[in-house]
């Protein structure tokens, strides 16, 4: 600080750039690639001009007029884009053209866009910066930009595991996407998460190119008042929480809206480079036998839940085990007539806080299941989806179409998609998770041309999602995700493919689909495979359902069926 005053008397009618170009190279400041560290010395200068140590230069940057910052524009409109197509595999040219400090037409363009047709109508950014404008042969249709992450994210932080010093240390290997911009005249089907995969592949060289060293994690903010996200699902980012509407400098109360946070891996290994012990050596396995063999077994299972206060979670426990005694029976019998702990029920179920969800719910639970997983050598999560008719509740609001009766009438209520983890031997090691919706036959989620991401059917995927999570905390255990004839999806098999290749699929096949190198299609292939075993299984009555006659009872025969390349069981 002496050194800087000095050099302000000595060096009057010098502008701030010069100064801070002097800081940097009286006191070796230098980046990865040894060049000067002038953007962060001008911080830390106006910071301290701002605690009153001195004043400064004004600036006399080629974008500033009256202390104002005004970034170069174009002074017109950018041109429209012409004839472009439907869906975004049909685009041609399409292509990311980085945006350089010195190539002038192109930040000029850049900002015109950014400046007149984003939402935040704001093109400048923060700390080391990467710019993209989004072309193709029918025009600009967009425009990307990164600069410095967040600087305290709340469910980020603890998704990534960091303490503050580490934080300290390594945030500047997080890249936030501060500006994604699908021009509003482009109507184009898929082309957002066209864009965000070619983004993914391609930031990380030319960041490391720039400004010498790797970025290893991204991170962007979805406004869910306006936009749903489906684009970043669909380029496999991950969704890891809620900001706290605090802007990125953390103020005390919330100034923005509240955004949901996603995340996009650039390096997988990028825990162990930043020193975070894995998730495997975080906790032990559990066996049933000890989950069970305590006498306080609900308080271990569910005392730990994140409800947001304390006495919710004792409300829980106490709900549980009281359910425990008689599981079949309704809760007002539980209660064995205790009015006073009915109405606290009434008021449990009744309250309104943001943790009060099926997640926080089952998250003890959860975190004990998955200890419970790790104990085993091979886990078959079974998936299935369950109807809950609500039907004879007249004012139930929000409720959706769970099937049709006899006489073709719509019946209401919400479907619960529940993933259950079991042991070899068939035990139930817990529940994973819930995923309770509302259903509606007469909507276009369905329709054939829509992304998957925008169907129900897009239930089935999200699993690969909650196994590959499950596999950081128990690596050892072998993953069987085992869905019936619902989940025999191309998407499906595709998603574990480029996601998760080590979580296994048992599928029970309902489409005569080719195989790979093999002229025979599937049923076909698998008549040809020797039978290895027998079965005998009785099938109870099945009653009308959905127009459907009635089935009676009757005895399936399933044989198995395998070789090296192919196991399958057919009856």
């Amino acid at each position: 600080m002496a050194w800087v005053k000095d050099w302000l008397k000595s060096n009057q009618g010098q502008s701030r750039q010069a100064l801070a170009r002097s800081v940097c190279e009286a006191f070796d400041l230098k980046d990865a690639r040894g060049q000067l560290r002038t953007g962060g010395a001008l911080k830390a200068l106006r910071v301290l001009e701002a605690r009153g140590y001195w004043r400064l230069p004004k600036g006399q940057g080629p974008h500033q007029k009256s202390g104002q910052w005004r970034p170069r524009r174009l002074g017109r409109a950018v041109a429209e884009p012409c004839n472009v197509p439907a869906r975004a595999e049909q685009v041609e040219g399409l292509r990311l053209v980085e945006v350089r400090p010195e190539d002038d037409p192109l930040v000029r363009t850049w900002n015109e866009l950014v400046e007149t047709e984003h939402p935040l109508h704001d093109s400048r950014m923060v700390g080391r910066q990467l710019r993209y404008l989004i072309g193709s042969e029918h025009g600009w249709l967009g425009a990307v930009g990164f600069g410095s992450c967040a600087l305290r994210l709340a469910d980020r932080d603890a998704w990534i595991g960091w303490d503050e010093p580490m934080r300290r240390q390594f945030q500047d290997r997080v890249l936030d996407m501060r500006r994604f911009l699908i021009r509003p005249s482009v109507r184009c089907e898929n082309l957002a998460s066209r864009v965000l995969s070619m983004v993914t592949e391609r930031v990380g060289v030319d960041f490391e190119r720039r400004y010498g060293f790797e970025p290893w994690l991204l991170e962007s903010f979805v406004n869910t008042e306006a936009y749903e996200g489906t684009c970043y699902q669909a380029a496999n980012w991950l969704c890891v929480g809620e900001s706290l509407g605090r802007g990125r400098n953390g103020p005390v109360e919330p100034t923005v809206p509240r955004k949901d946070i996603y995340v996009y891996e650039l390096n997988r290994r990028w825990r162990q480079q930043m020193g975070i012990v894995p998730k495997s050596e975080q906790i032990a396995p559990l066996s049933l036998e000890e989950s069970l063999r305590s006498q306080e077994w609900v308080e271990a299972e569910f005392g730990d839940a994140d409800l947001g206060h304390q006495d919710a979670t004792q409300r829980l426990v106490r709900i549980a085990q009281a359910k425990a005694h008689n599981p079949s029976a309704p809760y007002t019998e539980c209660l064995a007539g205790d009015r006073h702990e009915l109405k606290a029920y009434y008021r449990f179920i009744n309250k309104k806080h943001e943790r009060m969800t099926p997640v926080g719910i089952l998250s003890g639970h959860r975190r004990r299941t998955i200890r419970r997983i790790k104990g085993q050598r091979r886990v078959l999560a079974v998936q299935d989806t369950t109807d809950l008719d609500f039907s004879e509740r007249l004012h139930c609001n929000d409720l959706g179409d769970i099937g049709k009766n006899q006489t073709g009438a719509v019946s209401q209520g919400l479907k619960m998609h529940s993933l259950l983890p079991l042991s070899e031997a068939g035990l139930p090691l817990g529940v994973l998770g819930t995923n309770i919706y509302a259903s509606h036959f007469d909507s276009d989620d369905k329709a054939q041309n829509r992304p998957i991401e925008e169907k129900e059917s897009y239930r089935w995927l999200r699993t690969i999602d909650e196994l590959a999570e499950v596999s950081e905390w128990a690596p050892q255990t072998e993953l069987i995700a085992v869905g019936d004839r619902e989940s025999d999806l191309f998407e499906l098999f595709d998603y574990r493919r480029r996601k998760a290749r080590h979580i296994h699929l048992l599928v029970r096949a309902r489409y005569d689909r080719c195989l790979e190198d093999e002229p025979r299609k599937l049923f076909a292939r698998l008549e040809s495979l020797p039978v290895m075993a027998e079965a005998t299984i009785n099938i109870p009555r099945q009653r009308e359902k959905e127009g459907k006659p009635t089935q009676p009872g009757r005895i399936a025969l399933p044989e198995r069926r395998a070789n090296k390349r192919c196991v399958a069981t057919t009856a």
